[in-house]
Parts: C-alpha cells; sequence; structure tokens
C-alpha cells in the first residue's frame, strides 16, 4: 500500500497539479458518463417517444436561455469568487452566495414570468405538448445556470477530489430519479432529473464548504471596492455566452423544425456518443481556470505552454476517440435491438465528433483568456457565431426569400435540399474551425514572445 502511495506520489509531481487532477476528474466523469449513456441510449429512448425524442435537445437549449441572466451574473461572480478565496476574505464570499441566491429567486420568478408566453410559441415549432414541462424547463435552465458557482468555490480550495466524487455521485442520483419520473411523463420526466441532478451537486458543494461558511465567518460588503470590475468582467464574457447559447440553441432549432422525426431522433442519439469528445476539454477547464485565476491574481506570469498542452491534447484526444468511436457505433446501432431505425445516421458521427472535439479545445483556451481578464477574442468568436445563425435560417429557410429570389434560384436549392443533417452538420463543423485557427494562431504569437503576456495588457 506505501509502495502504491509512492507511486501515485511520484506520477503526480511528473504530471504537475494540473494534468494529475485533471485525469482523476477525468476517470470520475467517464464512470458517470457510463451512466449516463445508458440513461441517453436506453431509458430516454424507452419513454420519450420517437416523435418527441428530437425535441429533448432543443429544449434544454431553451433553458439555457432562460438561464442566460442568471448566467451573466455568475461569470463575474466565479471570477471573483474565486478571488476572494485566493485571498481568504471568506466574508466576501460568504456575501456573495447569499447575494447568489436572492438574485437566482429573481430571476426565476421573471422568467416564469416569460415562459407563460415564450414557450407556448416553442412547443408549437417543437411539435410537444406542454403538460408541465414549463416549469421544468425554467427551473432546469436557472439550476444549470447556478451550479458552476459552487462547483468554482470547490474549485478554488482545490476541493478536486471531493468534485469529482460529486459529478460521479450525481450521474447516479440523475439516473435514479429519471427511473422513477421518466415513466408518468417522458420529457418531464427528463427535466426532473436534470433539476435534482444539480440540486444534488449544490448541496454536496454547501455541505463541503461548511467549515469556510460557519456562522463565525461574518459577511463582508465587497459591492463597494469591487463594482467596477465587476460590471467590466460582466459585459464581455456575457456577449460571449449569449452568442454561445444563441448559436448552440440555433442549430438544435433548425434540426428539429426542418428534419422530419426519426431524422431528428436519429440526431439525439449519435449526439449522445459524439458528446463524449466535448468533455476532455470540460475536464481540464475544471482545474484549468481557478489555477491560471489564482497565477494572474498573485501576479504571476502567465502559462502560454500550459495553454498550449491543454488544447493540443484535448483536440488530439477527441480526433482519436472519434476515430475509434465511429465504426464501433456502427455496428452498436445494427446490433442493439430498438436502435436499427437510427444506424443510417451514424455516418454523421464522426462529424460531430469533431465538431464537439474542437468546441472542448477552444474551450480550453476560452477559459484561460477569461481567467486573466483578457477579452479581445470575444468580437471574433461573436462574429463567427452570428454569422453561423444567420447563414443556418437563411440557407434552410430560403423560402422566405421567395418573392426576391430568381426562379431558378428556388428551383436550384429546392433540388438541393439543404434541409438535411448532412448540410447542417457541414454547416456547424466550417464555422466552428475558424474558432479553433483563432486560438491556434494566438497561442503561436504568444509562444513566440515568450510564452509570457504581462498583467497590464490592454483588454477590452
Amino acid at each position: 500500500m506505501t509502495h502504491l502511495r509512492n507511486m501515485l506520489h511520484t506520477l503526480k509531481g511528473r504530471l504537475g497539479d494540473l494534468w494529475w487532477y485533471t485525469l482523476i476528474l477525468f476517470v470520475a466523469q467517464r464512470v458517470g458518463d457510463v451512466v449516463h449513456a445508458f440513461t441517453g441510449l436506453w431509458l430516454v429512448p424507452k419513454y420519450v417517444p420517437q416523435s418527441e425524442l428530437g425535441a429533448v435537445l432543443p429544449l434544454v437549449s431553451v433553458g439555457g436561455m432562460l438561464g442566460f441572466p442568471l448566467i451573466v451574473l455568475m461569470m463575474p461572480f466565479m471570477k471573483f469568487l474565486n478571488k476572494y478565496m485566493t485571498q481568504g476574505e471568506y466574508g466576501k464570499v460568504k456575501r456573495l452566495l447569499r447575494d447568489t441566491f436572492i438574485a437566482t429567486g429573481v430571476i426565476f420568478a421573471v422568467m416564469l414570468l416569460v415562459s407563460r408566453f415564450l414557450l407556448p410559441l416553442v412547443f408549437e415549432r417543437m411539435r410537444v405538448e406542454d403538460g408541465s414541462l414549463s416549469l421544468l424547463i425554467v427551473s432546469s435552465g436557472i439550476m444549470v445556470a447556478l451550479v458552476p458557482i459552487f462547483l468554482t468555490a470547490l474549485q478554488s480550495l482545490k476541493k478536486f477530489l471531493v468534485l469529482s466524487a460529486t459529478t460521479m455521485l450525481s450521474s447516479f442520483v440523475r439516473f435514479g430519479t429519471m427511473v422513477v419520473c421518466l415513466p408518468i411523463r417522458g420529457l418531464s420526466g427528463y427535466f426532473a432529473g436534470q433539476i435534482v441532478h444539480s440540486l444534488f451537486l449544490i448541496g454536496v458543494a454547501l455541505t463541503a464548504l461548511r467549515k469556510q461558511f460557519s456562522r463565525d465567518i461574518k459577511m463582508t460588503a465587497y459591492w463597494g471596492d469591487d463594482w467596477k470590475p465587476i460590471l467590466h468582467y460582466a459585459k464581455w464574457p456575457a456577449l460571449l455566452n449569449f452568442g454561445g447559447l444563441l448559436v448552440v440553441t440555433t442549430e438544435s432549432f433548425v434540426i428539429r423544425r426542418c428534419l422530419p422525426d426519426i431524422e431528428s431522433a436519429g440526431y439525439y442519439m449519435i449526439s449522445r456518443f459524439a458528446e463524449i469528445t466535448l468533455y476532455f476539454g470540460a475536464s481540464c477547464v475544471t482545474i484549468l481556470f481557478p489555477l491560471i485565476s489564482e497565477r494572474y491574481e498573485q501576479g504571476k506570469q502567465d502559462q502560454q505552454k500550459v495553454l498550449a498542452q491543454s488544447v493540443l491534447v484535448t483536440l488530439a484526444l477527441g480526433v482519436v476517440f472519434t476515430a475509434v468511436i465511429a465504426p464501433v457505433t456502427y455496428l452498436l446501432f445494427t446490433h442493439i435491438p430498438g436502435w436499427g431505425d437510427y444506424s443510417q445516421f451514424t455516418p454523421h458521427l464522426a462529424a460531430l465528433s469533431i465538431v464537439y472535439a474542437i468546441r472542448g479545445s477552444v474551450n480550453c483556451f476560452v477559459m484561460y483568456q477569461l481567467a486573466r481578464n483578457q477579452f479581445r477574442f470575444i468580437l471574433f468568436f461573436v462574429f463567427i457565431y452570428f454569422s453561423e445563425i444567420v447563414f443556418l435560417y437563411c440557407l434552410t429557410g430560403y423560402t422566405f426569400f421567395a418573392l426576391w429570389l430568381p426562379p431558378a434560384w428556388l428551383d436550384a436549392m429546392a433540388a438541393f435540399n439543404p434541409c438535411r443533417l448532412t448540410v447542417v452538420l457541414g454547416v456547424v463543423l466550417a464555422y466552428t474551425i475558424p474558432t479553433l485557427l483563432y486560438a491556434l494562431v494566438s497561442m503561436k504569437k504568444a509562444l513566440a514572445k515568450g510564452g509570457v503576456t504581462a498583467n497590464n495588457d490592454v483588454v477590452l
């Protein structure tokens, strides 16, 4: 046992904190992914009819958009929570978390009101019945937006083992909730599982942080000293998050609205496998953000080589996984009962996996820049996001322009038929590549300068 402990200690020393804890978190998350995979590939399709299965991802995206006002607050709160934790200012952290709960309650009430007018239109276009979905979708979106600030508190205190265990256990909580709720009503049971999953993560985080926020810790005001940097930090990341949420929502809406039920359901099924390539970057970012943010607040030099490793390793892992999983998925879909209808969509898995792999690696670049208060890249990324949104809607909704387009053009578009999964995924992939190129070029320039960027760089 002592020999094993020494071996692990040596391995940790060689890998460094970033990759050691990333490895632990990655293993824990992959155990959770096995449970999520069973939930998403067997349990959900069993109780959600094929006619509604393709609406799952668009409705999740809608929940994310409804939770956007809270996300605007959470980005600066996460950054300054990490700062206060690093400096040992637990009174400010306690006050900030209290304000988080107050803001959540206010935003939840407002979003419920908005949903009364917005969601019936969404349900009509998604071809699903309302039932109790409105309340569940709003609650899910708010909870998903709220969770990161509590996980950030764990990250800031370097409680990565607690974070890893919680991440793994939460998947079983989500699974158990869905086992109970999905048979009652498919889509409602799905979102109930999402809500309980988030509540479990928040509860465990608060329990793990009880020593830092005991009654002996008196709340301390933070707004008077930091309101200017908080508002500054909220502005640009809010724009980035809005563009990112909107583009993901648009992609899922276009697929659901333009494609037949079987094709949108097929997209849901293959996305459960393809999305795994996104998790490589997610595991790394969880460790990367607090480490870089702490070093930045301490005035230490930036770690451009660490960033380059994060982006390139996560991208390489995603590409390798795609090469392995693509043929395996075809065999699974052709041999597992009930999946045969979706085997025709497995050729799209490679393109979708690459999209997720790129987004996961680019997210390492994004979070690294945000940890250092560098926002130059945001305008370019938002331009790419909105360009894709406009192009997708114009391409798949070309009949809207029938009065202004020559008949020959309309005939050519009808013959081409842009409302196909192949076309939509091709557009998504084409618009994902420029963000990766931007990240790679930026890293190359930084490394050419010696890998160091001063903390007083001009930011937007």
